[in-house]
């Protein structure tokens, strides 16, 4: 078994302390758009558990999707 980064075990202790959706829609916010792949790898969660989330966040309005090669990249869509 790998060890874990330091900013995988800060992004384990984030979604611990305030939930998986609200730690991917922060970090969407923050860095402007993540792949699927991604947060399924720094999060540890089922690439299914990711996808709902984030997928949720489209039909809210937070967020845009586009299949970049053969992985889904999240878009954050700011509210004006």
């Amino acid at each position: 078994m790998s060890k874990k980064t330091q900013a995988e075990a800060a992004w384990n202790e984030e979604v611990a302390k305030d939930g998986l959706k609200k730690v991917i829609a922060d970090r969407l916010k923050f860095h402007g758009g993540l792949y699927l792949k991604f947060v399924v790898s720094f999060t540890g969660c089922a690439m299914a558990t990711a996808k709902k989330h984030l997928d949720r966040l489209v039909e809210e309005g937070l967020a845009a999707k586009e299949l970049h090669d053969n992985d889904w990249h999240y878009r954050h869509t700011p509210n004006i």
